[in-house]
C-alpha cells in the first residue's frame, strides 16, 4: 500500500532509506523510518534494484524496526547475508 505521505510503497521507502544511509543522509533515514510507522513489516516485499550492501542495510533497518515494534520481519530479511565491512550512518561513529 502506498504511503499517504510520499506515495511510495513500503518496499520503495525501504530502498530510499538504504540509499540515504549509504550517502550519510541521517535526516532522510529518519523520515523514511517515520513513513514506515504502522506498516505490517512482514508483508514488505524485498526492495528491487539495490546493490548487496544496500540490500543488507535495508534488511538491517527492517529487522530493527520489527524488533522495536514487536513485529516479525519479512522472510527475505533473514535470507540476506551480512555485510563484509561495517557501514556507519554517522560520520563520527
Amino acid at each position: 500500500m502506498p504511503s499517504t505521505t510520499s506515495g511510495n510503497t513500503a518496499s520503495e521507502i525501504l530502498a530510499i532509506m538504504a540509499r540515504a544511509a549509504m550517502s550519510g543522509d541521517a535526516l532522510a533515514v529518519r523520515a523514511a523510518f517515520l513513513e514506515l510507522n504502522g506498516v505490517l513489516l512482514a508483508k514488505i516485499a524485498r526492495p528491487e534494484h539495490l546493490c548487496e550492501l544496500e540490500l543488507c542495510i535495508a534488511a538491517g533497518f527492517v529487522g530493527l524496526l520489527a524488533e522495536r515494534t514487536g513485529q516479525s520481519p519479512p522472510v527475505w530479511a533473514g535470507q540476506v547475508p551480512g555485510a563484509l565491512q561495517p557501514h556507519f550512518l554517522l560520520k563520527s561513529a
